[in-house]
């Protein structure tokens, strides 16, 4: 909490509530003291460390129910506890992250770590410096990647640490002082309406055809194109609705990249390529792959690039998303309306879609 630009943080301590001000107006600064003294107390709590001896009572503020402690900030050193083998530290990290992350983005997370950990070699987490983590993130721009994959690995690292600090196994981030890559910002890149023509007529009558439509006329990422089920095609209403929602499908469980169910309308030019899909019995997937199992993101890219390598056309999956998003900014639909249709923040609609207004608005600058 803040108190005119100082940070303070509130505890519960022996019964009692603690206030105590981190003589800070530095946001992450203070971030990093709240962490190092939500350890402290959870190893006094535990017995690692000796308790703190009480304040005299007089010292004390008397208030009939709780008394409130003022205490001023004690610089005591975060102790770490025992070095514990990295691969065991690894594994309840993985075993957290199950529960607050997606499979997809562990599996990513994890590749990521593993080049890390390979570069530095038997090396206890605790001894890691902040310079290893720069010698990394250059080798890597060395080898050509881009700022983005920079910026993909500095943001996992800056989570690990963040996390094995938490648990007091390691006294500080090291990751946190290393500045972000900067990534510079390009206007998607999507179709035109011509295109789009051109697109369809490439598809039209294969297996990947209603997976195609979809993602240029409801803006769907490739995951949710593949979890899409029967179920979430409501024909019935006016117009027909394509549900983005969590489920539990056969045992597997799956959710939006961003936790949060939607709903899209379906436009009429795809609802004449959906009306052509039939079920399967037994299949609940609206798109089933040729076996009639759910597709694997990875085979419906390949698929998709396979057809249209043969008819001769550039594109790829995430254009025809933005090509959703880019008409309709091109239309004058608000930005705010674009995020909630794409599954997206009204800042990251904004960072991919403002800029494709300009010459619509010609008339409108000029006074």
């Amino acid at each position: 909490m803040r108190r005119g630009r100082t940070w303070w943080i509130q505890f519960r301590e022996d019964g009692r509530r603690v206030r105590e001000s981190l003589n800070t107006t530095n946001r992450k600064v203070a971030e990093e003291l709240r962490l190092r003294r939500e350890i402290e107390v959870g190893q006094r709590r535990l017995g690692l460390v000796p308790a703190v001896a009480p304040a005299p009572a007089a010292a004390a503020p008397v208030v009939a129910a709780e008394p409130v402690v003022a205490a001023e900030p004690a610089p005591a050193p975060v102790v770490v506890w025992e070095d514990r083998p990295l691969a065991e530290i690894r594994a309840e990290y993985e075993a957290w992250s199950k529960v607050h992350k997606r499979a997809k983005t562990m599996l990513n997370d994890k590749g990521r770590l593993d080049k890390f950990f390979a570069a530095v070699p038997d090396m206890p987490l605790r001894d890691i410096r902040t310079a290893d983590v720069e010698r990394f993130l250059t080798a890597q721009a060395s080898a050509r990647k881009s700022p983005a994959t920079l910026l993909r690995h500095r943001e996992i690292l800056h989570a690990f640490w963040r996390w094995a600090l938490r648990q007091g196994y390691v006294a500080q981030n090291v990751v946190a002082s290393i500045p972000r890559p900067r990534v510079p910002e390009r206007d998607p890149v999507f179709l035109s309406l011509g295109q789009v023509d051109e697109l369809l007529a490439a598809v039209a009558g294969t297996v990947i055809e209603g997976p195609i439509a979809t993602a240029v006329f409801a803006g769907l990422r490739r995951e949710e194109l593949c979890w899409l089920t029967w179920a979430d095609l409501e024909r019935d209403l006016k117009p027909a609705i394509l549900r983005v929602r969590a489920k539990t499908v056969r045992g597997e469980s799956w959710q939006p990249k961003t936790k949060r169910d939607r709903k899209v309308p379906v436009s009429p030019r795809l609802l004449a390529v959906l009306e052509k899909l039939e079920p399967r019995k037994g299949v609940p997937w609206l798109f089933a792959s040729p076996d009639g199992c759910r597709w694997d993101p990875d085979n419906l890219s390949r698929a998709f690039r396979q057809v249209l390598k043969a008819a001769g056309l550039p594109w790829n999956l995430l254009q025809l998303r933005h090509t959703f998003g880019s008409q309709l900014a091109r239309k004058g639909v608000s930005l705010l309306k674009i995020a909630r249709l794409m599954g997206n923040s009204p800042v990251i609609a904004s960072k991919h879609y403002i800029n494709l207004v300009p010459e619509e608005m010609a008339d409108e600058v000029v006074f």
